[in-house]
């Protein structure tokens, strides 16, 4: 990814997102199976973590304030690479967690 412009800091902490986004899976989600699909569009590289779990209520949880501290470290680490993290998730339907970061592009010479 480094070759495409995402400096090592950003894939350092995308890899954290990754690691936390598989430990909820692990300790909440109840899924029989996790996926982590990799693209990289040239402008930006997406990381999406699915799983088949119990999924939630975003809404609820955003309504109550009290979004995990996990969800919150992996937002904070998103922003701080000047990307973006999304969360979609329902109850019974599993859960993706979406994260699109910024490739920086070479300037011509």
């Amino acid at each position: 990814i480094e070759a495409n412009g995402l400096p090592s800091a950003a894939e350092l902490q995308l890899m954290r997102i990754i690691q936390e986004a598989l430990s909820n899976i692990r300790k909440h989600a109840c899924a029989k199976t996790a996926r982590v699909i990799f693209g990289d569009s040239g402008a930006q590289v997406e990381v999406a973590i699915i799983d088949d779990g119990v999924g939630f209520d975003p809404a609820a949880l955003a309504a109550r304030q009290t979004e995990g501290f996990g969800l919150q470290s992996m937002r904070e680490r998103a922003v701080a690479s000047g990307g973006r993290l999304e969360l979609i998730s329902q109850p019974d339907q599993g859960t993706q967690v979406l994260v699109r970061i910024q490739v920086e592009q070479e300037l011509e010479r």
